[in-house]
């Protein structure tokens, strides 16, 4: 979801609320409290926690029997929740009683997390779940949240096998290692356990990437046999034979999500990328034997953990439903259901599952229903494709593109069911989810405003977050922000046609219409004839003359100044190159910044 999108809704739910004040309140963080977890504890059943625009260092905050909305003020690119202590983010422990409305977590970057690992004082302890958020007893949405980098916990190491007795009529045999801890499931999120709210359980336009579930630990070493001890009339007895190493504790299951609650889980326009499963952990080795006559045998290692799967999402209850989503790059499959007994199969919807796991291996597996997406290795039965998705991918920032946005001649593009996707207003930019002659596979919905339709991109970071263009990217004044031209084409004998060529980008009013125009004899400057007045911020021009586009790229810094709140400037990159099409220039795609 686009951020704009956040803010309108933050602002529209305010709005809601307004006439329930004596009954709902709006707590603000930190304008009235220090902190999410102290307005946690002041707020009753029902209300709304409001938190502004930062980069907040949070120690774990749990919600217990209060179904709450905390919602950010400008979304997730703008307000950080970074764990900086030991501990998930969010424990959510009994906010939805069946028929009630779900506890709600909206527009937050959540990174860092890491549920407890197992409790190193017991032995053969799991590891928990849900390294962002644990949900007990109830159901939760989530909406419009960045999960990056947490991890479910690890198992506690097996104990150590007994040794046996040494004794005169033979050792004694030494005990078997415990087994190690298994990894905790949901390497972001875990549902477990709770009563069936009247709403499902929903995850909406959320990016997940570089999750983990949790890793098994190592079995217990066996204990060592006791030695046989000369007898008093002179006998020998065999030595104690060594006892079995403890099995490896499992790898967790659900590189990004754990579903084992009773409750539906709805999936929605939401993105997997470089989610991991945990590692399983070694068995332990066999106890050694204990001497005597003959001496006692080794113990046995203790086998291999068991090796989890779905390095996106798994569900154990079967009622996971998957609707115009992105898994891709993920360990193992992307996607993995248990066959329900009592409910129906879980559905994959319009969706893509691409580059998961073991390549060989269908990305969705037959226990889940799915139809019009993208599989690899699913085949073409039904209206289920198997192609190459083409997806964007930004080799210029440092920050990939986790959103999986599609090239303009995807084979996802206009092929996704109009009917599954009617319930669906927006993409997880905030596009309109009905941009071509039907709705696209997967969480985007490609949108571009052209430039001359060649392959010249223009990339746009603000404050450090970088975006993909919407109908309108939302800029606040005082921001920084930092745009580059990359030539992503390539000419047999030439190489990259437009590098080395001069350059310029232009910001001007442009509220609607067609491309910029160039004025190719006055470099550095781009116009457009038809506005009124001076309507032109040029950058290139200078008193060297105009930048050249180097190898990497191009690329501008400015900051929005104020006193322009209100306004939307399109933002473009141009060339001058005689290998342009037309022989003189090319554009980038355009990007309109909202400036508030």
């Amino acid at each position: 979801m686009s951020w704009a999108v956040q803010t309108r809704l933050a602002a529209s739910l305010l709005l809601a609320w307004a006439p329930l004040a004596s009954a709902q309140a709006v707590l603000k963080v930190p304008a009235t409290y220090p902190d999410i977890q102290s307005a946690v504890d002041a707020a009753a059943a029902g209300d709304t926690i409001l938190v502004a625009p930062g980069h907040y260092a949070v120690s774990p905050i749990t919600v217990n029997s209060k179904n709450l909305t905390i919602v950010s003020e400008r979304g997730a690119r703008d307000t950080e929740l970074f764990v900086s202590t030991p501990g998930r983010c969010f424990t959510l422990i009994g906010t939805t009683t069946s028929g009630s409305t779900p506890m709600t977590i909206e527009g937050f970057k959540i990174l860092n997390g890491h549920a407890p690992d197992g409790d190193p004082g017991i032995f053969g302890a799991s590891g928990e779940s849900g390294g962002a958020v644990l949900v007990l007893g109830g159901g939760a949405i989530l909406r419009g949240c960045d999960f990056g980098s947490n991890r479910a916990g690890s198992g506690a190491f097996g104990g150590p096998g007994a040794d046996g007795a040494s004794q005169s009529a033979g050792g004694a045999p030494g005990l078997p290692g415990g087994a190690g801890g298994r990894g905790g499931d949901g390497g972001a999120v875990a549902f477990l356990n709770g009563a069936t709210p009247a709403t499902p359980s929903r995850i909406e336009n959320c990016i997940f990437h570089e999750n983990q579930a949790g890793s098994g630990a190592d079995g217990g070493p066996g204990g060592n046999g006791g030695d046989d001890l000369f007898g008093t009339f002179g006998t020998f007895d065999p030595g104690g034979a060594g006892g079995a190493g403890g099995a490896g504790g499992r790898a967790g299951l659900g590189g990004a999500i754990m579903h084992a609650a009773t409750a539906r889980l709805d999936v929605i326009n939401s993105t997997f990328r470089l989610n991991t499963l945990g590692v399983p952990g070694s068995g332990g080795h066999g106890g050694v034997g204990g001497s005597g006559f003959p001496s006692g045998t080794t113990g046995v290692d203790g086998g291999l953990g068991g090796l989890a799967v779905a390095g996106g999402i798994y569900t154990s209850t079967g009622d996971l439903h998957v609707l115009h989503s992105t898994l891709s790059e993920n360990s193992d499959v992307g996607v993995f259901a248990v066959l329900p007994l009592f409910v129906p199969p879980s559905t994959f919807e319009n969706s893509i599952a691409y580059f998961n796991g073991d390549l060989q291996d269908p990305d969705v597996p037959a226990s889940i229903t799915a139809s019009f997406s993208d599989i690899q290795g699913g085949g073409t039965a039904g209206t289920n494709i198997d192609k190459f998705p083409e997806f964007v991918d930004d080799p210029i920032f440092d920050e990939p593109d986790w959103a999986r946005h599609l090239k303009g001649f995807s084979p996802c593009l206009d092929s996704a069911s109009s009917s599954l996707a009617a319930t669906i207003a927006e993409d997880i930019d905030g596009d309109p989810r009905v941009l071509g002659t039907g709705p696209d596979m997967g969480s985007d919905e490609r949108f571009e405003l052209p430039g001359s339709g060649e392959d010249l991109e223009l990339f746009l970071t603000i404050d450090g977050a970088k975006l993909d263009q919407t109908p309108g990217v939302t800029i606040y004044a005082g921001q920084i922000a930092v745009t580059k031209i990359w030539d992503g084409g390539f000419i047999p004998f030439v190489g990259k046609p437009f590098v080395g060529h001069p350059m310029l980008f232009a910001l001007q009013p442009y509220p609607s219409g067609p491309p910029m125009g160039l004025n190719p004899f006055l470099l550095g400057s781009v116009m457009d004839p038809n506005l009124p007045g001076i309507s032109l911020f040029g950058f290139g021009g200078g008193p060297l003359g105009p930048m050249i586009l180097a190898p990497s790229g191009m690329d501008v810094a400015f900051q929005i100044p104020p006193g322009l709140e209100g306004t939307t400037v399109r933002l473009q990159g141009y060339v001058i190159s005689p290998n342009a099409a037309n022989g003189v220039w090319a554009g980038t795609n355009g990007i309109d910044l909202r400036i508030e």
